[in-house]
């Protein structure tokens, strides 16, 4: 019986993200059927299901969030390191690297405003305090 469940709730997991929360509401749903009759009837139709919304949705493209082109973000610390590449820890967490061999003009001693913005290739742009921009990737 536990063989046939998991064989049950394999193609949920598989299914596309928009569909996941009407699908998890639905297993529940066939999870609480005390009859083990009714209960695999449940199961069987909701697997049905699951097949034909995945093939129906074969291809298409996930619903991305909107994501903003830009943030600006004001700057705990900036540290250099061994390789002269700068590391970014910022106010809300993030921590941001250097991936480039670009040189920033004077950054001073703060307090510091980045504004990183997006660039070609999946790639970031960080500009302190509105200089010339340098090359970078979130670390954390």
């Amino acid at each position: 019986m536990r063989v046939f469940i998991f064989a049950t709730l394999l193609p949920v997991m598989t299914v596309p993200a928009f569909a996941q929360t009407d699908v998890r509401g639905k297993l529940m749903d066939c999870a609480s059927v005390a009859d083990g009759v009714q209960r695999l009837a449940c199961f069987d139709a909701l697997t049905l299901e699951l097949k034909q919304a995945s093939d129906t949705s074969f291809g298409a493209q996930a619903a991305k969030p909107a994501e903003p082109d830009r943030v600006s973000l004001a700057v705990n610390g900036l540290e250099k390191g061994a390789d002269g590449k700068l590391r970014f820890a910022m106010e809300n967490g993030q921590v941001w690297r250097q991936v480039d061999t670009k040189r920033l003009p004077n950054a001073g001693k703060g307090p510091w405003t980045a504004v990183i913005r997006k660039a070609a290739m999946g790639t970031f742009l960080l500009s302190l305090n509105h200089s010339g921009a340098i090359r970078v990737e979130r670390v954390k």
